[in-house]
């Protein structure tokens, strides 16, 4: 087989190595992500009340909280002030409490991808150098 015809065929194994991993990647982020979702639906299924108790409960009704808001008011400026003209503006300032405080799940890529790509551009310029030497030595004795 011709060098041309190894070349090509080594890149070829390398891309489709490359899909093949996207591949697996992509169908173990699915799976996780069903996991989760199942783990998700079955906790909020275990803290609501089944149907039969709440037939035989008599409806209270339940009080909806109102959202706490944090603001900070300056006070108003006296007419000196005024003509010296405003030194903040007067501006209100108001920080809603989103109360959330979660942790976010960790995310990111698995670690031996990126490892997998770098090894083939690695690989790819070894034999890149490697046929570039070949050619000069093959033009020197020419």
């Amino acid at each position: 087989m011709k060098r041309d015809t190894l070349k090509t065929i080594a890149g070829l194994v390398i891309i489709s190595v490359i899909v093949v991993a996207t591949f697996l990647y992509g169908n173990a982020q699915r799976q996780a992500q069903q996991k989760h979702d199942q783990t998700l639906s079955q906790q909020t299924a275990s803290t609501t009340p089944s149907t039969s108790a709440k037939a035989s409960k008599a409806p209270t009704p339940t009080p909806t909280p109102k959202p706490s808001v944090k603001a900070t008011v300056t006070p108003t400026p006296t007419p000196a002030a005024v003509a010296k003209g405003p030194v903040d503006g007067g501006a209100v300032a108001a920080t809603p409490a989103t109360g959330g405080t979660a942790a976010m799940p960790a995310t990111g890529p698995v670690s031996w991808v990126p490892l997998l790509g770098a090894t083939a551009i690695v690989f790819m310029y070894v034999l890149y150098r490697r046929s570039r030497r070949v050619a000069v030595t093959v033009r020197s004795r020419s």
